[in-house]
């Protein structure tokens, strides 16, 4: 199994459409990921992702043996945060519990590291997203704290684990 990130490109709007088309993904993700996910919903992100400013932003496509399966990007902080980078990824519910997450936020540190000139990588999980807790601490992250009730989505309060990886 070969675990790459590469760019995105047009060609990856349906089947970016139909894994992120998911109320399990959609479920632990910020609100500005829709649900259902539709094919012009994929095109605007595709679109957005062709033309983020790399200062700023790395979006990735996951793929598996040349399949999109995922998505994963860094987003650099500004200003006293400026050496901070926040970490963003999901994987379509086929593919869980395959090591494919694990692998992909590996090879995004890196390349964050490699990239930019930061020294921390940080990610915010829901803490009923035990999946993704156990990812962040296969890949070398450490849990920081909890923020109490920090997100609200579908009408409930959660908590928030905050994790992150010194360079």
């Amino acid at each position: 199994m070969e675990i790459k990130l590469r760019k995105w490109n047009n060609q990856d709007t349906q089947p970016l459409a139909r894994l992120a088309n998911n109320p399990n993904i959609a479920n632990y993700l910020r609100d500005v990921f829709p649900y259902p996910y539709q094919a012009k919903d994929a095109a605007f992100f595709i679109q957005m992702c062709q033309q983020a400013d790399s200062n700023i932003d790395l979006p990735f496509a996951i793929t598996v043996d040349g399949s999109l399966v995922g998505s994963i990007g860094l987003t650099r902080q500004l200003d006293v945060k400026r050496k901070s980078a926040e970490l963003g990824y999901w994987i379509g519910e086929e593919y869980w519990n395959k090591g494919i997450a694990t692998q992909a936020v590996k090879q995004i540190c890196e390349i964050g590291w490699n990239y930019w000139d930061i020294n921390r990588i940080y990610a915010e999980v829901f803490s009923n997203n035990l999946a993704s807790c156990q990812v962040l601490k296969k890949s070398g992250f450490q849990q920081e704290g909890i923020l109490q009730k920090s997100i609200f989505k579908n009408g409930n309060f959660f908590d928030s684990i905050l994790f992150s990886k010194i360079q």
